[in-house]
């Protein structure tokens, strides 16, 4: 965050001092920047993030200040401004659109499993051939490939006996399905 270029700008007039040099003289710090610094900073020998790291960062830093007699004053930012405002507006809608983008893109993979599911427990009586894997199945016809390729249609028998057999055996299926898909979730 803050001002693009602003040390660039800084950085010939800017110079370390010693500490000891500001003895008995009061000292504006931006928390913000300390608090900052604390959140994203401050971890342990493992790299996790410490309980209350920005209560103990200010904590040291101000036993630091007063060691060397130096009274700090704190500033916190007030409202931000304009151009500011905008960067802010353009991050949370990246932020957004992000958000968006990882929602739709799970959805449509969690659809993709459930229809591969389906798919799998319709085939399972009906053919000895291995079920193929996402990445093996080509369609040139489909952008989406998230889509799965329809399922070849059956020859239809025009005896009453044989839809009755079909239908009953869908129908157990079907149940088999619910079955399934209940015990899933």
């Amino acid at each position: 965050m803050g001002v693009q270029g602003l040390w660039k700008l800084l950085e010939s007039t800017g110079r370390p001092i010693n500490p000891e040099t500001l003895e008995g003289k009061i000292l504006a710090v931006d928390i913000s920047i300390w608090l900052n610094q604390a959140i994203k900073g401050v971890r342990d020998r493992h790299g996790n993030s410490i309980h209350n790291a920005h209560l103990l960062t200010l904590f040291h830093r101000l036993c630091k200040l007063l060691f060397f007699r130096i009274r700090p004053v704190f500033v916190f930012d007030g409202e931000a401004p304009l151009l500011k405002r905008q960067t802010l507006a353009k991050r949370r809608q990246r932020k957004e659109g992000a958000a968006s983008d990882s929602k739709k893109t799970t959805e449509k993979l969690l659809k993709t499993f459930l229809k591969r599911q389906v798919i799998k427990t319709a085939l399972a009586g009906k053919s000895n051939d291995q079920f193929p894997s996402i990445s093996d199945v080509r369609r040139e016809e489909v952008d989406d490939i998230y889509a799965l390729p329809s399922l070849q249609e059956e020859e239809k028998n025009s005896s009453e006996e044989e839809e009755e057999k079909n239908w009953q055996e869908r129908m157990t299926q079907k149940q088999i399905l619910q079955v399934t898909l209940l015990a899933q979730f």
